[in-house]
């Protein structure tokens, strides 16, 4: 059977202090050329980034008892992501962000405070440092199972069947609508672009559709 290690090369869970960032190698180019030539990636990169971080916060909010205000900051969570980035980069790492599943996996384990997202981090780093070669021997079958379950764990049952019910109804064509494009768009040419195509098109129905189809006209 497969494992992360037989797949990904050794030397990708080799672990040992040597796997800590430093801060060497040369420095970036930000000549004006390099930069123009960035920005429409670092751009599209960072907008999904953003909107992953704020929906992982509003999964936090959603698991939050009935009735308790709202746990988390929006302008905290991005300015986070952005510092951690900026940091990441300097050490020669790539860039992150909040991301559902990992979020879903830590309100379910019980955590409720930021001491939980600070313990998750540093259990991350241990892994990284001390137990690599554990991590390199699971089967890919046992990680798959894994990513399915967490999966499966994020989705709110109630609200989509309520959703795929409507669809079928022709009671929420505009929400069908971008849900189609913005599939086509993300798997055939750019997220970013899906995204942003699939909320235009939602807004565009929504204005021109009757309210019977789930529109605001008349």
């Amino acid at each position: 059977v497969d494992t992360l290690a037989s797949t990904c090369g050794p030397g990708t869970f080799a672990g040992g202090l040597g796997v800590l960032p430093r801060l060497a190698g040369a420095p970036p180019d930000l000549s004006l050329a390099a930069l123009l030539r960035y920005l429409v990636p670092a751009a599209s990169i960072a907008f999904i980034a953003a909107l992953e971080t704020l929906l992982a916060a509003k999964v936090v909010d959603d698991a939050s008892p009935a009735g308790a205000a709202a746990r988390t900051s929006p302008d905290v969570s991005i300015a986070a992501m952005a510092g951690g980035n900026a940091l990441s980069a300097a050490l020669g790492g790539f860039g992150g962000c909040g991301l559902i599943p990992q979020t879903v996996l830590n309100a379910q384990s019980g955590g409720r405070a930021r001491l939980s997202a600070a313990a998750y981090s540093l259990s991350l780093a241990a892994f990284v440092v001390f137990a690599a070669r554990l991590v390199g021997a699971v089967p890919l079958p046992c990680l798959a199972g894994v990513m399915a379950t967490v999966g499966a764990a994020t989705v709110q049952w109630a609200p989509t069947v309520s959703a795929l019910r409507d669809i079928a109804a022709f009671r929420r064509l505009p929400e069908a609508t971008a849900l189609l494009v913005a599939s086509v768009v993300c798997f055939r040419f750019d997220m970013a672009a899906g995204i942003v195509l699939g909320a235009v098109t939602e807004r565009a129905l929504r204005r021109a559709l009757p309210r019977r189809l789930g529109g605001g006209g008349a």
